[in-house]
This record gives structure tokens, sequence and C-alpha cells, in this order.
């Protein structure tokens, strides 16, 4: 889950996502909350490292409609069929 391309795959409105420093990486957000919708250039920040188990996300951009941040905890778990998956505290 370090892998910007494996990364940037997870996240919904994500593209491509390039590395630019240890554990920090940039790339562009599509979203939309309601009518709002927008491109947004920005970065992810992972902290609070335990791999493989966990680690924390930062997100933040800035686009023509304003800007936006958000951050969570990412948490990977075997589950009885052995495959990892994620979990919602």
């Amino acid at each position: 889950m370090l892998d910007p391309e494996v990364l940037g795959s997870t996240l919904p409105g994500f593209g491509k996502l390039e590395q630019t420093a240890e554990n920090e990486y940039s790339g562009s957000l599509g979203m939309r909350i309601g009518p709002v919708q927008g491109k947004f250039e920005g970065g992810v920040a992972l902290s609070e490292l335990r791999a493989p188990e966990s680690y924390r996300m930062k997100m933040s951009g800035r686009g023509p409609v304003g800007f936006m941040e958000g951050e969570g905890e990412i948490r990977l778990e075997a589950v009885d069929d052995g495959k990892a998956k994620p979990r919602r505290p």
C-alpha cells in the first residue's frame, strides 16, 4: 500500500500519484460533493506507519472551487479466507 500506483488506484477520485518524498505523494483528485465538483491538485502524506498492519493518511488539495482536506487511518487485517480487507473503525 506504499506503492504510488497501488495507493492512487485505491483512493476514489485519484488518478496517478507521484512520490515526492518518503511517504509523501502528489497528484490530481476529481471530487464531487453535492452540486460542487472540481479537480484538485494536492498531496497525500502517510504517518504512523506500522507495516503491514496500518498507517495514518492525510490528504489536502486546492482547485478552482476551493480547497479540501481529510485524514484517516488505514488498517489491513486477515479474514477467515486468509485475504486482507480494509476495516473501518
